[in-house]
C-alpha cells in the first residue's frame, strides 16, 4: 500500500494543519495573517507558543488523563503485542522473498 501524498493547502500549506486553523482556510486567522508584518507575526507566534506550552503543562498534570492513558496501555497491550508480532512476520517474509529474488 503506497503512502498518500501530502496535499497542499493555502499556498502550499498542508491541509492537515489548515483544518485546525480557526475557520479553516477562509477563517479570520488566515485573513489576519495576510495583513500582518513580520513583527506582528512574531508576536502572535510567541503568544501561540505560550498558550501551547501552558496547555501541554496542564495536560501533563491532569491525573484523570494520566490514569486513562495507563488504562489504555494495560488494555491494549495484548493487541499491540499480537499486531507487532504479525508485522514482524510479514517483514521477515518480505525480506526472505527479496533475498531469494522473488520480490
Amino acid at each position: 500500500m503506497a503512502k498518500k501524498k501530502k496535499k497542499p493547502g493555502i499556498d502550499g500549506f498542508p491541509d492537515k494543519f489548515t483544518k485546525h486553523l480557526p475557520g479553516g482556510a477562509d477563517g479570520p486567522f488566515v485573513s489576519d495573517v495576510e495583513s500582518m508584518d513580520l513583527d506582528e507575526m512574531k508576536s502572535v507566534m510567541l503568544t501561540c507558543e505560550k498558550a501551547k506550552d501552558e496547555c501541554e503543562n496542564d495536560m501533563s498534570e491532569d491525573a484523570t488523563l494520566a490514569k486513562a492513558k495507563e488504562d489504555v496501555k494495560a488494555l491494549s497491550g495484548g493487541y499491540r503485542d499480537t499486531i507487532n508480532c504479525q508485522k514482524a512476520k510479514i517483514k521477515y517474509l518480505l525480506h526472505v522473498m527479496k533475498l531469494r529474488g522473488y520480490a
